[in-house]
């Protein structure tokens, strides 16, 4: 039995083991703070996360000359959203490629740049928050900045792979010779050629950047409002560079939507603030509840709507 089944279930394991080292009576307590007006706040603020980011995405997407109603493309958002919440590694979002193909009739190698591209802002936005809190923290967790300084090297670096054709022709092959089927070659073929011509400069990329990073900095700041309804009380700018880090803690694809390992790296290094651990959770858990209700519309959207594997 492959390990890989029993991932989801690590996730679990670490997250009650969690529970019980902060006292489930502890947590319960914590909720008895919680002031309606925050939770609100923090789901308006959620919302237009989504439709700050899907206006990102819509600019990747115009870029390539390909017409689409923002109205689908949010609709999009939300599903991939929700499917965030099913695969492991947050990589859910890419089922987008395949809801965009269908809607626009293009080929699939052209409509996955835009997404792609968007994945890897985010995941670059991230990147670069939690190395300004590795570098406000270096000094209690003093290998913290050269393990995300090498993972944003890492991410750097392959994104500049994928940037060439001739360098990433080799990976290519092994993955069209070993795994696609001879009926599919050429259409595989088809979508690569597409994939790379449509790849955009890094100048028409510092606009949408730019959106990421205030997309994502209203997002922590979410976080913010609605840790201050708990008595978390941590500085501003070491509250969003901490869930940056924790972000990208919840990108190694060994849980789904990150639960049990987002908490721990959390509690870690929140703990230099003193702040009490069933504190977090407790402002995890909420967190996890008010975002699975917002998903399920991507799940109703989901549900409407049809498209081919």
């Amino acid at each position: 039995m492959k390990i890989r089944k029993f991932l989801p279930l690590m996730g679990l394991a670490i997250f009650a083991y969690l529970i019980y080292k902060a006292g489930f009576n502890n947590i319960l307590n914590s909720f008895k703070t919680i002031n309606p007006i925050y939770l609100l706040i923090f789901l308006i603020l959620v919302i237009i996360f989504a439709v700050i980011q899907t206006y990102k995405w819509a600019i990747l997407i115009k870029q390539q000359g390909i017409s689409i109603s923002f109205r689908s493309l949010l609709e999009m958002r939300f599903i991939g959203e929700f499917y965030n919440f099913v695969v492991p590694g947050r990589f859910g979002s890419l089922i987008r490629i395949l809801y965009l193909r269908d809607k626009t009739k293009r080929n699939l190698g052209e409509v996955s740049v835009n997404v792609i591209i968007d994945k890897i802002i985010d995941t670059f936005v991230v990147f670069l928050f939690s190395i300004a809190g590795a570098l406000l923290l270096i000094k209690h967790f003093s290998n913290l900045y050269w393990q995300i300084g090498l993972s944003l090297i890492l991410l750097v670096l392959l994104a500049l792979f994928f940037k060439s054709k001739r360098r990433s022709m080799f990976l290519f092959k092994f993955i069209y010779k070993t795994f696609i089927p001879d009926k599919l070659k050429d259409k595989a073929m088809e979508s690569y050629d597409l994939f790379f011509k449509n790849i955009p400069s890094f100048r028409k990329l510092i606009k949408p950047i730019l959106i990421g990073i205030i997309a994502w900095l209203l997002n922590y700041t979410s976080l913010y409002i609605l840790a201050d309804t708990f008595n978390i009380n941590v500085p501003y700018i070491y509250f969003i560079t901490i869930f940056a880090i924790a972000t990208v803690v919840t990108l190694i694809p060994i849980t789904i939507a990150g639960l049990g390992t987002r908490e721990l790296a959390l509690i870690a290094l929140f703990s230099v603030f003193s702040v009490e651990s069933s504190k977090i959770l407790a402002l995890a858990i909420t967190s996890y509840i008010l975002t699975i209700l917002l998903s399920l519309i991507g799940l109703y959207f989901s549900l409407k709507t049809d498209f081919k594997v």
